[in-house]
C-alpha cells in the first residue's frame, strides 16, 4: 500500500489541501492520514472511498494508479491558469447567461440553440466547480439520488 500513500500526498498537492484539511473533511485525525501516506497503516475500503471522495478523485486511482480522467485535467489545467476564484465568478457569469437566455425564450421564443449553448457552458463551468471543491461524481449522484427522491416525495410520493 506504499503506492496508496503516494497517490494521496500527489492528490493533496493537486488539490491544495493539507493532511489536516482532509482528516478535517473526512472526521479523521491528521495522524491517522500521515500514517496512510507514510504507509504504517492501512485505511479499510470505507476510509479510502471518504479520501477519493474528499479529494475528488477515484478509488481506481488511489489503488492502482490508473490514468486520470484527460477531460479532468484539462479542466485542472483551465483552473490552475485563470485561478480558482475567477472560475466561480465565471460559474456565476454563466449561470446568469443561462437564466437570460430562459428569460427571452419565455417571453419571445425561438432562444432553443442560446438555451442549448448556455447549458453546455454551465455543464463545463460544474465541472469545474466539483473539481474546485473536491466532489467525486459518486458523492453529486448520491445527491443528485436524494434531491429527486425529495422532489417526488414532496409531490404526493408518484411522478405524474
Amino acid at each position: 500500500m506504499e503506492k496508496l500513500g503516494e497517490r494521496i500526498r500527489e492528490m493533496l498537492r493537486v488539490r491544495k489541501m493539507t493532511q489536516q484539511q482532509l482528516a478535517e473533511k473526512i472526521h479523521m485525525t491528521e495522524t491517522s492520514i500521515s500514517r496512510y501516506i507514510g504507509g504504517e497503516r492501512t485505511p479499510s475500503s470505507a476510509t479510502i472511498t471518504r479520501i477519493a471522495d474528499a479529494l475528488g478523485t477515484s478509488t481506481d486511482y488511489l489503488l492502482r494508479g490508473t490514468e486520470k480522467n484527460p477531460k479532468e485535467e484539462k479542466l485542472r489545467a483551465i483552473i490552475d491558469h485563470y485561478g480558482e476564484e475567477e472560475q466561480k465568478l465565471k460559474a456565476i457569469e454563466e449561470l446568469t447567461e443561462l437564466q437570460e437566455a430562459l428569460i427571452k425564450d419565455r417571453f419571445k421564443g425561438g432562444f432553443e440553440y442560446a438555451i442549448a449553448e448556455e447549458i453546455a457552458d454551465v455543464y463545463v463551468m460544474l465541472a469545474q466547480l466539483k473539481i474546485i471543491y473536491g466532489f467525486s461524481e459518486d458523492k453529486i449522484e448520491e445527491i443528485k439520488n436524494y434531491k429527486i427522491t425529495r422532489t417526488i416525495e414532496r409531490m404526493g410520493g408518484g411522478a405524474k
